[in-house]
């Protein structure tokens, strides 16, 4: 999964224009499954005036798997942090519920141990709050678990100083969202963003009424071979289908309604999601590095995967 987000100056602008770039599109995608790189996918151009989704291959690689449809829905995996739990913190943020430089511990007791008792909201969402990269949670099989295991983990760096992607800290803002609202993340972001934006096709722990249109992520035969309903991620999986990191199922049309919001299109009923102000402040670079800059949530000028992007206001994210 990957999801890229355009000021309107690159949006697509006459019919023929729109004609080719769908082409292009289509081609990569053919290459891509000629190749293996995956069975199938679903592109989606948006943009203020259009939409266009382009699904192409199958949901795996044998021939007689189910195609690819506009449809099909896919476990989002790391987009649940920016489509999900960013957007709940930002919309606790405006509410006034709890502030980008209050401390992480405010609403964790538990994380009153130094130096995790200087984290804050903000270095979370820009992952600089210190915790290790890679898997640190391995093998471990509750949701009372992990949050014990966080709370007596080590820092790798002192919170503001660096900055290394991971999962932990996302974690972390998934229960504080659940500390504020008194209800599941999964709860909030129904009520506060899926619903709001008519995203009927975005969920926590789909029903199994769905299995058919999800796309299987992978062969595991710890978890009794192919992995098609149940969530991807483990540490996901064990918290019951629900966290801040990953566990939300969704598709690209979907995804291109969350997109209109980040490009600023929200009017009607993408209105009163978040103001433009805040998705102006997430998509803004609050850190730079080597590898590229950063705003809450999003990532910029990320060579790794968006080298080549000509546009310096272009946001992004990608998923396993």
């Amino acid at each position: 999964c990957k999801s890229f987000a355009f000021p309107d100056q690159l949006a697509m602008g006459t019919s023929r224009r729109s004609k080719r770039l769908s082409a292009d599109v289509l081609s990569v995608l053919r290459e891509s499954v000629q190749d293996k790189i995956f069975p199938g996918a679903v592109a989606a151009l948006i943009s203020s005036t259009d939409e266009t989704y382009i699904p192409f291959g199958h949901q795996t690689y044998d021939p007689s798997a189910r195609p690819i449809t506009k449809e099909s829905i896919f476990d989002a995996a790391s987009l649940t942090k920016v489509v999900a739990t960013t957007t709940a913190v930002m919309q606790l943020v405006e509410g006034k519920q709890l502030s980008l430089y209050d401390l992480a511990c405010k609403f964790l007791p538990q994380l009153r141990r130094a130096p995790k008792d200087r984290m804050t909201i903000f270095q979370l969402l820009a992952h600089t709050a210190g915790f290790p990269g890679g898997e640190p949670l391995q093998g471990i099989k509750s949701r009372g678990e992990i949050f014990q295991a966080i709370c007596s983990m080590g820092l790798q760096y002192e919170p503001g100083t660096e900055r290394v992607y991971d999962n932990v800290r996302y974690i972390i803002l998934g229960f504080i969202v659940e500390s504020v609202t008194g209800v599941t993340l999964n709860k909030d972001c129904e009520s506060h963003v899926f619903e709001p934006l008519k995203m009927s096709e975005t969920m926590f722990v789909p029903h199994k009424v769905f299995f058919d249109r999800i796309v299987p992520t992978e062969v595991d035969p710890r978890r009794g071979g192919l992995i098609h309903g149940p969530v991807h991620d483990e540490r996901a999986f064990v918290m019951g289908g629900v966290a801040g990191h990953a566990g939300m199922f969704t598709t690209a049309r979907d995804l291109g309604r969350f997109s209109r919001l980040v490009m600023r299109h929200d009017h009607g009923a993408f209105a009163g999601i978040l103001s433009r102000a805040s998705v102006q402040l997430m998509c803004s670079r609050q850190w730079q590095d080597n590898e590229g800059e950063y705003g809450l949530g999003r990532d910029r000028l990320r060579l790794s995967y968006m080298d080549g992007i000509d546009d310096c206001d272009a946001v992004g994210h990608t998923g396993f």
